[in-house]
């Protein structure tokens, strides 16, 4: 095996099939260091050890830019795994910024990243990424200042998304004409913003799966403090969530704006119907 000091060197040495070990217990720093890309390659990046709380291995974007652009038509098999990411600051897409890719980010921790458009911590655009074990905190945005996701197909799984701030819509999750969108097993809580939505907004997506969720303790001023749906274009479920103690000025744990229909399945919402905010011409069953 080689060693290099820098991440993007051993990233430009690699081929597809690698696997690249970061060493436990460091932080990368500089240009060298961020805005990293795999250039097309199916590549695992991961750290030593099982788990990123084992192995410490962290990136430090310096407020210079995003740790991961994937733009090279990646697929599943580029993997990121194990690694702190914080500090980065862009206008899409802080801690990773994906378009016309599909990568699979693991057990990864990005937080203190901030973005002037949208996707604090993780920007998508005509993407089917996977992020599942991810720890989203303290990230700020526009729009989605945990995940951004746009005309997309994303799977977000066994994450926590938290204590994000949007000045506009989705503190958590802001969804925007995806073709399918799965949110499972997650935790949505503290994340906060100034008009709508903040747990997650969605809008205008065509197949929505939302199970075994549970979105508390987010505030809004405007409308949908937990969740907020409009425009969908096929029938919505959430089933097995819990939406409790969101705060809003309508709709404290749920809006559905038209021409929504939206079946709730096996879910403890506080307040019930009371708390649940359902515009003209939108259906819940």
């Amino acid at each position: 095996s080689t060693s290099y000091c820098n991440i993007q060197d051993a990233l430009d040495a690699a081929n597809s099939g690698d696997t690249i070990l970061l060493a436990q217990d460091m932080t990368f720093r500089g240009v060298r260091n961020r805005n990293l890309t795999f250039n097309g390659k199916a590549i695992t990046l991961k750290s030593v050890g099982e788990n990123r709380e084992e192995s410490y291995t962290e990136i430090d974007c310096e407020y210079s830019g995003s740790a991961f652009i994937f733009d090279s038509n990646e697929t599943s098999a580029a993997v990121v795994q194990g690694i702190y990411i914080r500090n980065g600051s862009t206008t899409h897409g802080a801690g990773f910024f994906i378009e016309n890719s599909s990568p699979t980010i693991i057990d990864c921790s990005i937080t203190n990243c901030d973005a002037t458009t949208g996707g604090g911590a993780v920007y998508m655009f005509q993407s089917s990424a996977t992020l599942e074990r991810l720890y989203i905190n303290s990230c700020s945005a526009p729009d989605g200042a945990g995940v951004y996701s746009l005309a997309s197909s994303p799977t977000i799984r066994k994450c926590e998304i938290s204590n994000n701030s949007a000045s506009a819509n989705g503190g958590g999750i802001y969804s925007q004409n995806d073709s399918s969108l799965v949110i499972e097993n997650s935790l949505l809580f503290y994340n906060r913003n100034a008009t709508n939505a903040g747990g997650a907004f969605i809008d205008n997506c065509s197949e929505l799966t939302l199970v075994n969720c549970t979105i508390r303790d987010n505030t809004v001023s405007g409308t949908g403090g937990g969740v907020y749906m409009t425009n969908m274009s096929s029938p919505a479920r959430i089933t097995n969530c819990i939406l409790w103690n969101n705060s809003a000025g309508s709709g404290p744990q749920l809006a559905i704006e038209t021409p929504t229909v939206l079946t709730v399945n096996f879910c403890d919402i506080q307040g019930g119907e009371n708390h649940v905010y359902t515009g003209s011409g939108a259906t819940l069953n």
